[in-house]
């Protein structure tokens, strides 16, 4: 078996990301967050700043990858919200099922 061209390979995925990271790395850093963990804030942040105002200077690849995050940082603000949702229902009612694990879900914060 011969050895693959290194443009085969996986892309490696960041340890962290920032302003300065390429959309294709804060897909790839986000896409392995478990999704209570990704920080919504932010990528609608870099979303917003790494959109051009004029639509001719769009980068097409960038712009599909901006639109795949974007979605992502929706679906997990959803389930973030969903999630505080039910356990504030569960810390207020003793005999909700989730009750022992949202007392301690708010002792961990």
């Amino acid at each position: 078996m011969t050895n693959k061209p290194s443009i085969f390979q996986p892309i490696p995925v960041p340890t962290n990301v920032d302003f300065n990271s390429t959309p294709t790395e804060v897909l790839s850093f986000v896409k392995n967050q478990q999704t209570l963990s990704v920080d919504t804030e932010f990528i609608s942040e870099y979303i917003n700043a790494k959109t051009p105002n004029n639509p001719d200077d769009e980068d097409v690849y960038d712009s599909c990858i901006l639109g795949d995050l974007e979605v992502l940082g929706y679906n997990a603000e959803n389930v973030q919200e969903q999630f505080t949702n039910t356990m504030e229902i569960a810390i207020n009612n003793p005999n909700h099922p989730q009750h022992q694990q949202a007392v301690t879900f708010y002792k961990s914060e």
